[in-house]
């Protein structure tokens, strides 16, 4: 759905008057609620189909950095994981546990067997550190989630169920209001259990995302 069609549906259910442009002031209040519910209020409890990315990327032989990159059109929120073939997927590691494990292979080049996130490069990337060092070319298959782009344009879309999100900013829209919201607060959470419980689960399974 569109981003000020949404709005304007919040905005009729309200009694308010509905906006002829996405610049107006309680246009952009509605936004910024719709923005909060798609990418914060949404994401914290539940893993959404939408969210799901796959692709992959190729080692090098003595080069233990690789970036997961995103695109224009969304940004890496999190990596699930990583997989060489049929091989058990790579496991993630805190960095100390990492570092641990990397001085076990200081002196070794092999297959992948433990990663953690070395850094972020930019909104759209994140940067990986691999041990054992590779000693060869591998191909390393990536699941990642994504967060939602933020709404900004009058034609930009929802990624994410549009219902859960007009749920959302109605109850924000009355708390602002400093009206009652219970009601509107109950119907968005029955509704985020119950589309959030139905996603499908990962490839690789279910594993705590880094």
């Amino acid at each position: 759905m569109q981003a000020l069609e949404l709005i304007r549906m919040v905005q009729r259910d309200l009694r308010l008057p509905q906006a002829a442009a996405i610049t107006e002031a309680h246009a952009q209040l509605l936004l910024g609620f719709a923005n909060t519910v798609q990418r914060d209020l949404m994401l914290e409890n539940y893993v959404w189909d939408e969210q799901k990315v796959y692709g992959h990327f190729e080692t090098e032989a003595d080069t233990a950095l690789y970036t997961v990159t995103g695109s224009s059109s969304y940004e890496i929120d999190v990596i699930r994981n990583l997989q060489i073939g049929t091989y058990d997927p790579l496991v993630w590691c805190t960095d100390s546990d990492f570092r641990a494990h990397k001085r076990t292979y200081t002196s070794t080049t092999a297959r992948p067997l433990y990663w953690r996130v070395y850094s972020r490069s930019g909104g759209d990337s994140i940067v990986v550190e691999v041990t054992p060092t590779p000693d060869a070319a591998y191909q390393v298959d990536t699941e990642a989630l994504i967060k939602p782009k933020r709404l900004s344009g009058a034609e930009d879309e929802t990624m994410l169920d549009p219902d859960i999100i007009f749920l959302g900013m109605m109850m924000l829209a009355r708390k602002e209001q400093g009206e009652d919201f219970s009601g509107d607060l109950a119907a968005f959470q029955a509704k985020l259990t119950l589309q959030g419980e139905n996603q499908g689960e990962s490839n690789w399974g279910d594993v705590e995302a880094i």
